[in-house]
C-alpha cells in the first residue's frame, strides 16, 4: 500500500512539473488592418498590412507571393515567390521570412542581428524594416509605388532582383560559373549542388524576366538576345545616356568596344543623372551598383514586354 502511495506521490509531482513547463510559442498573427508587423509577428495566408492612410496593402497570398498592391489594385512589390500556403514571419533576429510549408525558408532581407526589429507599411508605399532606434535595416524601395512610371511589371521586376541580391542562399557561386540561375532555366552543364555552369548574367536577368511575368521568348544565355529581343520589338533603345529607361528594363554592356552586348544588367531605380542596375555574374556573385548616365561601355537597354 505504501508502495503505491509513493508511485502516485510521484506521478502526481511528475504531472505538476510538466504543467509548468513552457509552451512552444506560437508565432502570434498579425492585428487585422495594422500598418505593422512586429517582432515574433506573421502574416498567414490571405493576412495582410495596410498602411495607415489606406492606400497600400502588403498581402501574404494563398499562392506563395508575398504582394504589395497601390491603389487601383496595380502590384508594385513582390517577393516572387510561389510556395503555396507560405506565410512572412518577422523573427525575433530581425529578420523578415517568407516560410514555405514544412518551414523552409523561400525568401528573406537578410536583417538579422537587429532584435526586435519590425515591418512597417508606410503611407508612401515603401515597406521598411526598421531596428532599434527606428533605423531602416532594409526597404522595398517603393516609395509612391515604385520607379516603374506605373509599369506592374517592371515594378515586379525591380523588387524580385532585389530580394535575390539579398539572398545569400542563392547569390554565390559553388566553383567557377557554377549558378542557381541557368539551374533554375536547365541552361549550362551540370556542376555541383544541382546547378548549371555558364556564364550567367543573361540567365539571371531572364530568370528575374520569367518570374515577374514577362514574356522571355527568344532570350539565351548570350548578352546579345536582350538586345536582339528589343530590336525585335520595338524596345531596344541604344546609346548610354539611357533616356527613358525605367525599374524593369534591362541594361546593356559592350566591353570590348563592339556594338553589341557583352554583359547585361536589370535596372532596379533611375534618377536624374543615375541609373542602379542588379548584375548577375558581376564579380562572380549578384551586385547591385549605380553608374552615371553616359558612362562609357553602356550600348542601351530593352523594355519587357508582358
Amino acid at each position: 500500500m505504501r508502495k503505491l502511495v509513493r508511485t502516485a506521490v510521484r506521478l502526481a509531482a511528475a504531472t505538476l512539473a510538466l504543467s509548468l513547463l513552457p509552451l512552444a510559442a506560437t508565432p502570434a498573427q498579425a492585428g487585422a488592418g495594422t500598418f505593422r508587423l512586429s517582432a515574433g509577428e506573421q502574416l498567414g495566408v490571405n493576412a495582410r498590412l495596410v498602411s495607415p492612410n489606406g492606400q497600400y496593402v502588403l498581402v501574404m497570398q494563398s499562392d506563395g507571393n508575398l504582394v504589395e498592391y497601390a491603389p487601383g489594385n496595380r502590384a508594385v512589390w513582390s517577393t516572387g515567390t510561389n510556395r503555396a500556403g507560405s506565410i512572412v514571419r518577422m523573427q525575433t533576429d530581425g529578420n523578415l521570412v517568407v516560410v514555405a510549408p514544412g518551414n523552409i525558408s523561400v525568401w528573406w532581407t537578410s536583417t538579422h542581428g537587429n532584435p526586435g526589429a519590425a515591418l512597417e507599411l508606410q503611407d508612401d508605399g515603401n515597406a521598411v524594416v526598421y531596428g532599434a532606434g527606428h533605423v531602416a535595416r532594409w526597404a522595398s524601395g517603393v516609395p509612391g509605388g515604385g520607379n516603374g512610371g506605373g509599369n506592374g511589371v517592371g515594378d515586379r521586376i525591380a523588387s524580385i532582383a532585389r530580394g535575390e541580391a539579398a539572398n545569400a542562399a542563392r547569390n554565390k557561386e559553388n566553383g567557377a560559373n557554377c549558378n542557381y540561375y541557368s539551374g533554375a532555366l536547365n541552361a549550362g552543364t551540370r556542376c555541383a549542388g544541382g546547378w548549371r555552369s555558364e556564364a550567367w548574367c543573361a540567365d539571371f536577368a531572364r530568370w528575374v524576366w520569367r518570374q515577374a511575368g514577362a514574356n522571355t521568348t527568344g532570350l539565351t544565355a548570350g548578352a546579345i538576345s536582350f538586345q536582339s529581343y528589343g530590336t525585335r520589338r520595338g524596345t531596344w533603345h541604344g546609346g548610354s545616356s539611357l533616356a527613358g529607361a525605367r525599374a524593369g528594363d534591362v541594361i546593356g554592356w559592350n566591353f570590348g568596344g563592339s556594338t553589341s552586348n557583352d554583359h547585361v544588367g536589370v535596372i532596379v531605380a533611375v534618377g536624374t543623372d543615375t541609373v542602379t542596375t542588379v548584375d548577375g555574374n558581376y564579380n562572380n556573385r549578384i551586385t547591385t551598383r549605380t553608374i552615371r548616365r553616359g558612362t562609357a561601355g553602356v550600348s542601351g537597354y530593352s523594355r519587357p514586354q508582358s
